[in-house]
């Protein structure tokens, strides 16, 4: 936490480059590729984010779901199928 420190007095921070890696994925030819992010670039975002968290979170639209706390795609799913499933209702006119 030392480095850190002084880094954040100097406000110098910069992220590292991100690793990329690809990995066959089993019986297929297709590569998973992956992003790995610095250990200290973790620790530094991880720091931050109780700092920013809340100012942030009343800017997101209450709708929003995306990399929110508490919010999960499934979520999401339901919320969108719940606006979908008015649209495509079929009434039926007996004649």
């Amino acid at each position: 936490m030392p480095v850190l420190s002084r880094t954040e007095r100097r406000s110098a921070y910069r992220a590292q480059p991100v690793r990329r890696v690809t990995l066959p994925k089993p019986d297929m030819e297709v590569e998973r590729r992956w992003q790995i992010r610095p250990f200290g670039t973790r620790v530094w975002q991880q720091a931050l984010r109780p700092c920013l968290e809340p100012d942030l979170r009343g800017e997101f639209h209450p709708s929003s779901y995306g990399y929110r706390p508490g919010r999960s795609a499934h979520q999401a799913i339901s919320k969108a199928q719940l606006f979908i499933r008015p649209l495509y209702s079929v009434h039926w006119v007996w004649i």
